[in-house]
């Protein structure tokens, strides 16, 4: 629509009075029908694919073209022999333009839209208002149409309701303005006049002012996170209800080995969508292993040089290991048992008020896992702080305790112990309850609150079957609070039964068994080779920086007349290779196309 519109443009500013039959006009005319026609005939496809809301975009759309294309036959076929002012023209573009944004307003007040951009309350409002003045518009030249009236017999009255459109749109916006001044949401007017006189200002004035601004940038900042209770509904009705993260796991305890496939899933009626990263840690050997899909493509955009393709995986993991000075300093492995050991001693210094039977006659997941006790453990903010602090103390007793043991284990034993003898001295100057505190302190005045409601399933030999994690992260400044349920499964029939266990076993072998090591690539390595190959582009690029600098006027390289002050921007030295000119050891032996029939019968 916009060639054909401007082509008409050029015609009609050439001759006002050019008329309808003109062959320029038919066969412009013609042109547009045929392109419309294409696009119709897509229509139906679109209109299947198409969500409910996207459908009414495309009659609206609709709508607008058929408007520009009737006014457009009509203000053709008029008279205008004797006016050649091209006003009336003007107009009929002017408002398709003003139809044709309303659909991508329309789509600025759908919830996927605003909730994503973070926009306020009466900056919706505000769209919302132009909409209505658009749909006033589209009305009022309907009513016409249906009157009679058309740009062939009273194109003044078109005019008219564009008029109206906008003094309804200067409106909207000075309702918009009006409530960004009410509330202080746009910036102050200069209070001086004159930009280079500083002899007038009250300098109190200036600091109040700039007191002023920073409330107000608060204010603002404040504003952009705040959701509307609307927002709310919408943010569940369209994404939360739909989203789950599904995760499945085998740790082998002899092995250190802690393997998992996790799947980020949103399934709603019209899509989905669903991410699947296998990621397993081996705290033994202090590697991370996973499956490189998601970020290859990535890779390959970034070095594609460096970038396997699938077919070049021998497997479909690869494992990255910590570096070497850092396994010197202190393994994976004494981290990792530590970590646990504390853990697990955090759990016993917890009061025993927290630990509660519970009645699970109405728990459905206790049904379904056949539970003859549940335990519930409540861990609020002070809760979880003093946990932390017990973890934090005790792992640092048990690091101590492992380097005095085995210093033939460190690269450097009386560093670490020293460096360990400092944090120990740290940890001594407040106690794990004092943690706790400063945890619930910092909720108190944070705009954050925090709870979390652990339940253990047990069988009758109180063995573990399950476990449910319900969480609220709850913000009051916000207007929000996220509820997240997390349950947990542990027995072998569940993870065969998991849809993700083909990805497992592909990933990771059968879990517990010798096929279970499966050898994934060297991640360690690819890294090496890429930064070496890295070098020896740099290298190269120093070498060729030596030959000397083109002169396009003699079309000839010269030497560098400076050749210290080159060496001076020079990248720094790299290994292996000493900080010297460069002199190229280059000699053809023979030159010839390869190509060439008689060159490849000369060189079989």
């Amino acid at each position: 629509m916009l060639d054909y519109s401007y082509d008409l443009d050029l015609i009609l500013e050439e001759n006002a009075a050019t008329a309808s039959d003109d062959p320029q006009i038919t066969a412009l005319h013609q042109e547009y029908s045929d392109c419309i026609t294409e696009v119709k005939q897509a229509e139906p496809e679109l209109m299947v694919l198409a969500n409910i809301y996207q459908r009414q975009y495309l009659k609206r759309e609709n709508t607008c073209v058929n408007h520009f294309d009737k006014q457009t036959s009509d203000y053709l076929n008029s008279d205008r022999s004797e006016n050649d002012d091209l006003q009336s023209y003007y107009n009929i573009w002017e408002n398709y333009s003003v139809c044709d944004y309303s659909v991508y307003l329309l789509s600025d007040l759908e919830p996927v839209t605003y909730l994503s951009k973070g926009w306020p309350q009466y900056f919706l409002d505000f769209k919302q208002q132009r909409v209505h003045c658009a749909d006033q518009m589209l009305a009022a030249e309907e009513a016409a149409d249906r009157n009679g009236i058309r740009y062939d017999n009273n194109p003044a009255h078109f005019l008219q309701i564009t008029e109206n459109f906008n003094q309804c749109e200067v409106q909207a916006l000075r309702s918009k303005t009006e409530y960004e001044v009410t509330n202080n949401l746009i910036d102050n007017l200069r209070h001086d006049d004159d930009f280079n006189s500083y002899i007038d200002y009250d300098y109190e004035e200036i600091e109040a002012y700039e007191k002023q601004q920073q409330l107000t940038e608060l204010n603002e900042a404040i504003e952009m996170i705040q959701i509307t209770p609307a927002q709310v509904e919408a943010n569940n009705f369209y994404y939360y209800q739909y989203l789950t993260l599904n995760q499945i796991s085998a740790y082998d305890v002899t092995q250190k080995k802690f393997n998992s496939v996790y799947s980020f899933d949103y399934v709603s009626p019209s899509s989905y969508t669903s991410i699947q990263l296998p990621l397993g840690i081996d705290f033994k050997q202090g590697k991370m292993i996973l499956d490189p899909s998601a970020l290859l493509p990535l890779v390959a955009l970034s070095i594609p040089e460096s970038a396997p393709l699938p077919e070049d995986m021998t497997t479909t993991t690869v494992a990255f290991g910590l570096p070497e000075e850092i396994q010197k300093s202190f393994s994976s492995e004494v981290i990792y048992d530590a970590l646990i050991s504390a853990i697990a001693y955090s759990l016993t210094e917890l009061d025993s008020s927290n630990f509660t039977m519970t009645d699970f006659s109405q728990d459905d997941f206790a049904k379904q896992l056949g539970a003859r006790t549940v335990v519930k453990v409540n861990l609020d903010a002070y809760q979880s702080g003093k946990m932390l602090g017990v973890i934090f103390k005790h792992m640092i007793n048990t690091l101590q305790t492992h380097v005095e043991a085995h210093p033939e284990a460190y690269q450097d034993p009386d560093d670490i112990a020293q460096r360990l003898e400092n944090i120990q001295a740290l940890s001594t100057t407040f106690l794990t309850d004092d943690a706790g505190r400063m945890l619930q302190t910092l909720e108190t005045f944070l705009p954050i609150t925090f709870n979390k409601i652990n339940r253990f399933y047990l069988d009758a030999d109180n063995q573990l079957l399950g476990k449910q994690v319900s969480m609220a992260i709850g913000s009051d400044l916000a207007g929000r609070t996220h509820n997240s349920i997390t349950q947990t499964r542990y027995d072998a029939k569940s993870f065969e039964q998991n849809s993700l266990e083909p990805l497992f076993i592909q990933s990771f072998g059968m879990p517990f068994s010798e096929n279970s090591n499966l050898k994934p690539l060297d991640g360690n390595e690819w890294l090496q080779n890429t930064k070496n190959r890295q070098k020896l582009l740099i290298q190269a690029e120093y070498a060729r920086s030596s030959y000397g600098r083109y002169n396009p006027e003699t079309e000839h390289f010269e030497e560098y007349d400076e050749p210290d002050s080159f060496n001076n921007d020079q990248p720094e030295k790299i290994d292996g290779m000493d900080n010297m000119d460069y002199e190229p050891k280059i000699s053809i032996v023979e030159s010839g196309n390869v190509n060439d029939p008689e060159y490849q019968d000369e060189h079989p």
